[in-house]
């Protein structure tokens, strides 16, 4: 049996997010990756970015597929931006952990 111990925070992140949005699948094109896709369609997108800033690529996901909302958790900051021209909000994961509604 595994332990959590040699987990890093990100990957953490991410699987609390799986199970508290139901996210099934994710998506990568060669360059570009989204974390987490969700909603009957795929048109609510997540990206994990627990640690330094890194590229966000839900612009990309929109020139293939029609997109509603985007969320980026964070560690611990809060706030909205852009990625192209798709706005995003950023949630802390220990908020949707404590079942905070994102979308």
């Amino acid at each position: 049996m595994g332990t959590l111990g040699n987990i890093r925070g990100g990957s953490l992140s991410e699987i609390v997010a799986m199970n508290q949005l139901d996210a099934r699948y994710y998506w990568r094109h060669p360059g570009n990756e989204v974390d987490l896709i969700s909603g009957q369609r795929g048109e609510i997108v997540v990206e994990v970015k627990y640690g330094p800033k890194a590229p966000l690529n839900f612009h990309r996901y929109a020139e293939v597929r029609d997109l509603e909302k985007a969320i980026v958790l964070t560690h611990n900051s809060t706030g909205s931006g852009l990625s192209g021209d798709i706005p995003y909000t950023k949630v802390p994961v220990w908020a949707l952990g404590a079942g905070a509604k994102v979308y």
